[in-house]
């Protein structure tokens, strides 16, 4: 980031990485667009419990299951099949990502 001041000099900032989640690597769902289940792709750093939550677009949590993630890489499979077609959103922490079931 640059921070310029009145007079016209500047400091840029340090760069830094920024860790998504707790231990794990953001994670991505696939196949995304889904008809009745998708997969959880993860990588986390450490065995250890991991919460999925989905919610629909007015912020109703509609679907929860806390997965067990082994360290290393993670595929774990999500069922849909019980949820109407519609946009949805996982959240991981802070970041969401958008679910489309069809």
């Amino acid at each position: 980031m640059r921070q310029v001041d009145f007079d016209g000099q500047f400091d840029m900032s340090k760069i830094v990485p920024v860790r998504i989640g707790d231990d794990v690597s953001a994670p991505y769902l696939f196949p995304n667009p889904v008809r009745d289940q998708t997969y959880l792709i993860i990588n986390s750093e450490e065995n250890k419990n991991w919460m999925v939550e989905i919610f629909d677009l007015a912020g109703k949590l509609i679907y929860t299951e806390t997965v067990s993630l082994q360290k290393g890489n993670n595929t774990v499979p999500i069922s849909l099949h019980e949820i109407p077609p519609g946009v949805y959103f996982f959240r991981n922490g802070v970041e969401a990502i958008k679910l489309l079931k069809y």
